[in-house]
């Protein structure tokens, strides 16, 4: 009885971790977004109106923008490879004589210290318990 307590709480907490938000789209134009759960359900929130519903919100009903964004769930999406580097971006390469390797531009001073300084943390106030 005890064991069978402790399997149900667990598969409880899996199905509330799972219930979470996962993806969340803001829809153009609108004070609401799209929300996605781990659950594979969809509900629509809305920060401005402090409000959250199962079903859409009458103003979005028909909404293109709305639907596009069920069709392809941001979450689903395969990661995007960064783009790569255009040839402006590029390292310029001294011209050489036939056969002598390219010599590469050294970055400049300011980049590598900018570089190799750790990135600042933002304060975070703690607020005292009521």
């Amino acid at each position: 009885e005890e064991r069978e307590r402790a399997e149900r709480e667990v598969r409880e907490a899996e199905a509330r971790a799972k219930a979470k938000p996962v993806a969340s789209q803001p829809v153009p134009g609108s004070p609401w977004c799209v929300v996605f759960t781990g659950d594979n359900r969809v509900f629509y929130h809305s920060p401005a109106f402090k409000a959250s519903l199962w079903h859409r919100p009458e103003e979005l009903v028909g909404n293109r923008d709305v639907d596009s964004i069920l069709a392809n769930p941001p979450h689903k999406h395969a990661p995007v490879p960064p783009p790569a580097v255009p040839p402006a971006a590029a390292p310029a390469v001294a011209e050489t004589a036939a056969g002598a390797e390219p010599e590469k531009q050294q970055p400049a001073a300011e980049d590598e210290e900018a570089a190799a300084a750790p990135a600042k943390k933002k304060k975070v106030e703690e607020k005292p318990p009521l």
